[in-house]
């Protein structure tokens, strides 16, 4: 387990890739998924969420190298009350883009994983603490 400043991260053995991701982001969207992951699921229920964030943050972002491919085309739009860009692909579409950020920082660990992850409030630093612990290198 990792868990730092109200964030967490856990990881039970398992036969199975399960992630279970508790997100809160307000706007009226869901803030929990649980899904077993294979590459069907995956492919159908994972990698078609998009990233997300404050259009009003853009511009900082930019000036700083960072965001520079993301446009409201490929990305989930919010200002302070609503998505500007709808519709969603799936109801939860953030919180899938949170599973698919933790796959892709554990796909670091080079390696197939099964496990059952479990996070709350996590974000890319949280699980690449994770994925050092895992390696052995905390």
């Amino acid at each position: 387990m990792v868990n730092t400043l109200r964030r967490e991260l856990t990881a039970r053995q398992a036969k199975v890739l399960k992630a279970v991701e508790d997100f809160i982001l307000g706007h009226g969207y869901a803030p929990e998924i649980s899904l077993d992951i294979d590459a069907e699921s995956f492919a159908k229920e994972v990698a078609p969420a998009r990233t997300f964030g404050f259009v009003s943050d853009l511009a900082s972002y930019r000036s700083r190298g960072l965001a520079l491919g993301s446009s409201l085309e490929n990305t989930i739009g919010l200002d302070d009350e609503k998505v500007v860009n709808p519709p969603l692909r799936f109801p939860d579409e953030f919180v899938r883009h949170k599973v698919l950020d933790l796959l892709g920082d554990l796909a670091l660990l080079g390696r197939p994983v099964l496990g059952h992850f479990r996070a709350w409030r996590a974000g890319h630093a949280l699980h690449l603490q994770a994925v050092r612990f895992l390696l052995g290198r905390s």
